[in-house]
């Protein structure tokens, strides 16, 4: 009984679907750019870091293509300076969600 619940754990894990690719570099510096417009952050620099898959990122959701289709902030009380489209090259962007 043990084995075959250790095995459908593992057919589960293995079906569940994953980014096959990271977020684009381009898309990955206009969010970073959008970022360092706030002046105040409500903490998103601790997961928004250049070097990591911008697909990682609190409230930055992708495609299965790495593609970022939307950023949602709500409830962050960030401040600062933001563009109408806080990631003007993610071509896939269908959603931004703030306070």
């Amino acid at each position: 009984m043990a084995i075959l619940g250790l095995a459908l754990v593992l057919l589960l894990a293995s079906a569940s679907p994953t980014p096959t690719t990271s977020c684009s570099e381009h898309e990955k510096s206009s969010l970073l750019r959008f970022l360092a417009g706030l002046s105040r952050d409500g903490g998103l620099s601790a997961s928004w870091r250049d070097g990591t898959d911008c697909c990682a990122w609190e409230g930055v959701t992708c495609g299965m293509d790495g593609a970022v289709e939307a950023v949602s902030l709500p409830s962050r009380r960030l401040q600062g300076s933001v563009a109408p489209s806080p990631c003007k090259s993610c071509r896939h962007l269908q959603a931004v969600d703030g306070p």
